[in-house]
Formats: C-alpha cells, structure tokens, sequence
C-alpha cells in the first residue's frame, strides 16, 4: 500500500510540475520502475505464500525490500547475492573496513557507491605485518583518496567536542579545516574545572606498567589510580557532574 501512494504522489507531482528545470522532477520518474517492481513482487507473493515456503522465505523478503541493512560480511551471504542488485551502496564506517571486506558488499553489483568515513581515524587492525607490506590493512576509501587529484567531499563541521577540544584535531590531522558548530560553541557548560585543567588536558602516568590479569585483559594500575584522583577532584567542585571513563 505504501509503495503503491508513493508511485501515485510522484505521478501527481510530475504531472503538476511542468518544469524542466525542477532536478528532482526527472529523478522522481527515474525511480518509478524500481517502485513498480518493488510492487508486482509484493503483489505476486501473498502472505500465505510466503509463510507456506520456510525455504524461501529469506529470497521473497529481500527481493521485495526496499532497503538492506547490512555488515560487510553478510553481503558474501548466498541469499544476499542472489538478491536482485542494489541501485546505491553506502557503506558506512568506509576507512574502518579492510578493502578485501569492502569489496564483498560488490557482489550487490552496485550501480553507484558512495564511502562515508575518516581516513584519519584509526583504521583496521592487521596483525601481520607480511600483510601491512602489501597494504592490506588498506581501506578501499583510502586507496581512492590517495589518487593524484582525487575528489571527494570533507563534512568540515563537527557538532560533539569542546572548540577547545577540536582545535588540536584540527590542527593535527585536518589542515585547519574543522569547524565547531554553533551548538557547541554557544552551549552553556555549568560545571567547575579543577585548577589546572583545561578541556583537554594531557597526564603523563611514565611510572605505570602494562599488564595482564588473570582473564587475559590488559591493565595499567596507575593509570586507574590517576583516573580515581582525577574523578574525584572534579567531583569535588560538581556535585551532581556526570562522568563517563573510555579505556
């Protein structure tokens, strides 16, 4: 019922606009096979069909979906690829991914990819270092970035982090290019530093020893021990401050 609305509404807003210089005029009639198709394999298989057929089930469902969310590894799936193929790609999280992982989400045979993510940020971890040698702790996204005059688009405005925060990051790794929104740089914070701390604030625990305990884990107890210190001064000063520790 839905996709049948959507394809009357793009009919009528075609029909109503006379212009050809509406962009999404044209693309709006461009999506209407897909719609159409994504109709007649909802209308072919009934509910009763489709319970009756355990087998089958998976195949009908995605044949008939609009949208797939997916890891890059349920895309090597034999369902998934005999899947119709998909018009747009989006692979989120783009530089994270190995490129050998990316290119199984290939097999959706798309017509356009689009690669979201940071090449900056950490990327993943390879432990062989055969393997790093022959960059394959590469990301595709980063393969294609690193082409001479390669395009591609910066999302420049960060909407998380202190200004005082982002200018490091700013300054390390993107040029001077970042920018804080006004969201962050008008919001009203409350709460007390302790002297000598700033929003960002480096401590320098030289003393402390990696370690293991007796699950395996790795554990630094002076780095814990400075954590607490710092905990509690800043508790001291904000008594109902929330505080999130990230090791």
């Amino acid at each position: 019922v839905h996709v049948f609305q959507s394809i009357l509404k793009k009919l009528e807003d075609f029909i109503k606009d006379k212009s050809n210089c509406n962009p999404m005029r044209n693309y709006k009639i461009s999506s209407l096979p897909q719609d159409v198709h994504i109709l007649m394999c909802s209308m072919e298989h009934t509910l009763e069909d489709v319970l009756g057929d355990e087998q089958n089930i998976e195949g009908i469902l995605l044949n008939s979906t609009q949208f797939l969310f997916l890891t890059l590894a349920c895309c090597g799936r034999h369902s998934i690829r005999q899947t119709r193929k998909v018009d747009i790609l989006i692979c989120d999280e783009a530089s994270q991914a190995l490129e050998v992982e990316t290119l199984i989400a290939m097999s959706l045979r798309p017509t356009k990819i689009i690669l979201v993510g940071d090449p900056r940020q950490l990327s993943a971890i390879v432990q062989s270092q055969d393997a790093i040698s022959k960059k394959f702790d590469r990301s595709l996204m980063s393969r294609l970035m690193d082409i001479r005059d390669a395009k591609y688009h910066m999302l420049d405005t960060q909407y998380r982090m202190h200004p005082k925060i982002s200018k490091w990051p700013s300054k390390q790794y993107y040029n001077n290019l970042l920018r804080n929104a006004n969201s962050v740089v008008d919001k009203k914070r409350n709460w007390k530093f302790p002297d000598g701390y700033q929003p960002l604030t480096f401590f320098n625990c030289n003393k402390g020893k990696e370690a293991r305990d007796h699950t395996g884990s790795h554990k630094n107890e002076e780095e814990a021990e400075r954590v607490i210190q710092i905990m509690s001064e800043i508790q001291k000063l904000n008594k109902n401050i929330q505080v999130k520790v990230i090791t």
